[in-house]
C-alpha cells in the first residue's frame, strides 16, 4: 500500500496533491481496518526509502521526498 502513494511516478501534480493522499490514506485505513496514521507512517517511511534508492541511482529523490513530506503533515493532523 505504501508504494501507492508515490505513483504513478510521472504525475507529481497528482501524486503531490495533499487531498489525495489524506483520501487514499483515509480508505486504506478503513479498508484494511488500521489506523490512518499507521497507514500514512508507512508511507513516509517507504517514499524516504525510496528517495534513498533514488539517490544511489544517481536520481533525483525531490519527489519522493515532498510525497514523504506531505505524508508526514498529515501525520501531525491527526
Amino acid at each position: 500500500v505504501s508504494n501507492i502513494f508515490c505513483n504513478p511516478y510521472t504525475m507529481e501534480d497528482l501524486v503531490q496533491n495533499p487531498e489525495r493522499i489524506r483520501k487514499m490514506a483515509e480508505i486504506f485505513s478503513e479498508r484494511m481496518k488500521l489506523p490512518k496514521e499507521k497507514i500514512l507512517k508507512y508511507a513516509v517511511v517507504h517514499a524516504a526509502l525510496s528517495a534513498c534508492w533514488n539517490i544511489l541511482e544517481k536520481n533525483d529523490p525531490a519527489h519522493r521526498l515532498k510525497v514523504a513530506a506531505l505524508a508526514l503533515s498529515q501525520i501531525t493532523e491527526i
